[in-house]
């Protein structure tokens, strides 16, 4: 398959965070300068124009073929700029929001360890919620069936290993 090739539209250095910003026509990407890890990504709503990275500080600008223009403020760069500075603030209202997310209290589990746990029965069932490639468990229910599993598997292993042992006690074997 191949892949279509992008003009880039340019590559910026953050030295406060020491990233490399670089830039094509669907999106942005940061990177770490030393390691290049991607811290992350941005994808616009339509193709990129041109992009500003606003110096000293976590603000990017970019130029859309689209009505708005993008702005993105991204605090684990640096902070908004002084003429920006309501941007900070309203940052750590967002973080101060202890607010629980919608599946916080949910395990994620793929049908593979749903049979290794032996609760395939309940696919289909309003104790599963199917999302994407998996299911979405109550977290409290989950560690239960782990612990039963756990304890379920120990026996057969505990059995397996008795039985053995009361085999060589009953059958003993000759020394050659």
């Amino acid at each position: 398959m191949l892949w279509p090739i992008l003009a880039s539209l340019g590559i910026r250095h953050h030295k406060i965070a020491e990233k490399v910003i670089s830039a094509d026509t669907k999106g942005i990407k940061i990177w770490d300068q030393d390691t290049g890890e991607n811290h992350t990504s941005l994808e616009t709503p339509a193709d990129i124009n041109a992009f500003c990275v606003v110096e000293d500080s976590g603000l990017i600008l970019t130029a859309c073929e689209h009505v708005d223009n993008g702005v993105y403020f991204i605090p684990s760069l640096a902070p908004a700029p002084k003429w920006a500075a309501y941007l900070d603030s309203i940052t750590e209202e967002l973080e101060e929001d202890d607010a629980p997310a919608v599946y916080d209290d949910f395990k994620f589990l793929t049908r593979k360890e749903l049979e290794e746990l032996g609760l395939e029965h309940l696919i289909g069932s309003n104790i599963l919620r199917a999302y994407m490639h998996g299911f979405f468990m109550d977290a409290k229910l989950y560690r239960e069936a782990k612990t039963i599993a756990k304890y379920s598997n120990f026996d057969i292993v505990l059995g397996a290993i008795s039985r053995t042992f009361l085999s060589a006690l009953c059958h003993p074997t000759r020394a050659v």
